[in-house]
């Protein structure tokens, strides 16, 4: 009966201080103290609506990425829909210690990163009608340091071919998200900070209200006209909308 007691005891320990939790390259959680739970603990890709992730790019400039809202898709999942630019980036679904990616094109999903798996294992190897192959495989997992915290890591390699001819490499953390995308057609991406669940990791920028935009925008006429030295262009913009 005790043993159970420390059991339960144990378990409502990690799931309180998941969040502020550090954890081994093993999978094991630490909870910041020193000490080593003798269980492994699930992985989180935080895929909560108000999360946000900021990324700089090699070429010195800055976007975002967020989660805005959900949405039940027609093969009766819900997904969370990712938004970067005010375009869709994806829609993503965490089970267990596995993230799935919809594809609207067919109404299925496919894998995008499985935490339970080792180094050289393949999540896809998919020929497509096309004779395209994809292929997905665990390139390392580990554990690093990010914003003062001790937390694994997995990155995932991603080749299609022949259409693309180009890897992809995804590192992802521990209750942090996507930390690092390299590609040798685009820029790197690295994260530079992130809204989780609320709490601000890093270095965020002012994110917009998208829920409430502004009630009404007016652009008034310029005096003098435009053609001279200098002219001067009123405008006024409400208040956010209801």
């Amino acid at each position: 009966m005790k043993r159970i007691l420390l059991a339960t005891a144990a378990c409502l320990l990690a799931s309180t201080l998941h969040a502020q939790r550090d954890t081994t390259a093993d999978g094991y959680d630490t909870l910041q103290t020193g000490w080593k739970l003798p269980f492994r603990v699930t992985a989180v890709f935080p895929l909560q609506i108000g999360n946000v992730w900021e990324y700089a790019e090699e070429l010195s400039s800055t976007h975002q990425t967020s989660i805005e809202r959900d949405i039940l898709m027609p093969n009766g999942r819900r997904y969370a829909v990712l938004m970067s630019n005010q375009w869709v980036a994806g829609y993503l679904r965490q089970q267990g210690d596995t993230v799935f990616q919809y594809l609207p094109f067919d109404s299925t999903e496919e894998i995008v990163y499985d935490f339970s798996r080792s180094p050289g294992d393949t999540l896809i190897y998919r020929i497509g009608a096309s004779n395209d192959t994809t292929i997905l495989v665990v390139a390392s997992v580990g554990s690093m340091q990010l914003f003062g915290r001790n937390l694994r890591y997995w990155t995932f390699l991603k080749d299609i071919r022949p259409y693309i001819d180009d890897e992809l490499s995804f590192t992802v953390v521990d209750s942090i998200g996507l930390y690092e995308l390299r590609s040798g057609f685009c820029p790197r991406d690295i994260l530079t900070g992130s809204q989780i669940d609320g709490k601000v990791w890093g270095i965020v920028n002012a994110v917009e209200d998208q829920e409430h935009p502004p009630a009404s925008v007016a652009l008034l006429g310029n005096y003098p006209n435009p053609f001279n030295p200098f002219t001067i262009i009123k405008y006024t913009v409400g208040g956010a909308g209801d």
